[in-house]
């Protein structure tokens, strides 16, 4: 079976502190839920990023800024009078409370037949997943920083037609206090860090260290992107490739691709995974392109694989490749 699949990226947001709706929250999750009053997000972002390109809040990278800016901790915000910055009207912590990231998008009509997935390559901390005002997954299952959440959709999406996405995005379970959270002091103490952030599965110098100041929203936020895709029966998932160099030089690579193969459907399915090695001779940085000489033949390799229905099977291959006197070669490893 041939696997196509059709990929969204959704880059385009709108966000508010959840403090601030009073709706529920599978109408706010409706589309053409009004959104005046929202901040736009281009998402990867956390929400301190956001505010800070909606000038909300300074560049807290520059100079002082980072105190014109309140943190998670009231606490600290007493010790350091921060909360006279809170930028909410109703005087609420503006981190302790959940944020809405809210995206619409008219998915197209190929979609239909097909199996429809939202990805979120990273969030933080938890999250509740709503799309066309009906709950996904809640933030039980929606949570860790570096964990990658694929969510079969289809039953929810609509091909063809305007689709409302909304996650709802929760603080780290333990912020912590900064200690002492000051500015660096050229031969005084330590910086300090928060250290009941160390209980979550997160960036813990999101809770300040030595080497950088504290991050007062504690990076919440969606930092990595949101896809939408459409995908036959059957999908690859996690692909995973280890090239390992025997010898001091490149002449012999052992290359290593582990993937796992995924049968949606409720029926059995025979196939073949199919995986070209090319080379990639341009590599792309921030603010230029890395140009690296050499050539190589194209390495496809094929292998037959059965699921039973809703199975799911890992896949792995490792081959040898010589490249000696500039001829490419290759041969299966056992």
């Amino acid at each position: 079976m041939l696997l196509k699949a059709q990929s969204l990226e959704l880059e385009h947001w709108r966000i508010i502190n959840s403090s601030e709706i009073a709706d529920a929250d599978a109408k706010v999750s409706q589309p053409s839920y009004p959104t005046t009053g929202w901040y736009q997000a281009t998402v990867p972002t956390t929400v301190l990023n956001a505010l800070v390109k909606e000038n909300v809040y300074p560049d807290p990278r520059i100079g002082l800024n980072n105190y014109l800016i309140p943190d998670v901790s009231d606490e600290f915000n007493a010790r350091m009078d921060l909360a006279k910055y809170n930028y909410l009207k109703s005087g609420r912590n503006p981190w302790q409370d959940p944020y809405w990231y809210r995206t619409e998008i008219t998915l197209p009509k190929s979609y239909k037949g097909k199996k429809v997935w939202l990805t979120l390559y990273g969030i933080n901390y938890r999250a509740d997943v709503w799309v066309n005002g009906r709950l996904v997954a809640d933030k039980n299952d929606i949570v860790g920083m570096f964990r990658r959440f694929k969510l079969d959709i289809t039953d929810y999406a609509l091909p063809g037609a305007n689709n409302c996405v909304a996650v709802k995005i929760y603080q780290v379970d333990h912020p912590g206090v900064p200690t002492p959270g000051t500015q660096l002091k050229v031969f005084g103490p330590v910086r300090g860090h928060s250290y009941d952030i160390f209980k979550d599965e997160t960036l813990k110098i999101s809770g300040g260290w030595d080497c950088a100041p504290v991050v007062r929203d504690r990076n919440m936020g969606i930092y990595q992107k949101v896809t939408i895709e459409a995908t036959d029966e059957v999908v690859i998932e996690n692909p995973f490739i280890v090239t390992t160099l025997p010898k001091q030089d490149t002449s012999l690579a052992d290359v290593n691709i582990k993937l796992e193969v995924k049968n949606t459907s409720g029926k059995a399915i025979e196939g073949k995974v199919n995986a070209l090695i090319t080379l990639v001779n341009d590599v792309k940085f921030p603010t230029y392109t890395k140009h690296m000489e050499g050539y190589l033949k194209p390495i496809k390799i094929t292998k037959k694989v059965s699921l039973g229905a809703g199975e799911k099977k890992a896949w792995n291959c490792n081959i040898c490749f010589d490249n000696g006197l500039g001829k490419s070669k290759m041969k299966r490893k056992a």
